[in-house]
């Protein structure tokens, strides 16, 4: 068996996206989702995209919404 340290090494060396993999999979094995929260997200992320293409919601630019973050 690897030791924590090993493994670490062994993932620094996977590209970001298979990091991301492991790191889901890791996490999906200690911490269980709770589907009905799933369900209403990514049912809100639905309703938000279609008014996003519908134009009915007003967007914002990434540095306008950062502006509101720095000193």
């Amino acid at each position: 068996m690897l030791t924590k340290e090993e493994i670490i090494h062994q993932i620094d060396q996977y590209s970001p996206e298979d990091r991301v993999r492991i790191v889901e999979t890791v996490l999906n094995g200690v911490v269980k989702p709770d589907r009905d929260v799933e369900k209403v997200w990514l049912d809100v992320a639905a309703e938000r995209w279609e008014q996003y293409k519908s134009g009915k919601t007003k967007t914002r630019s990434y540095d306008q919404v950062m502006s509101k973050y720095r000193s």
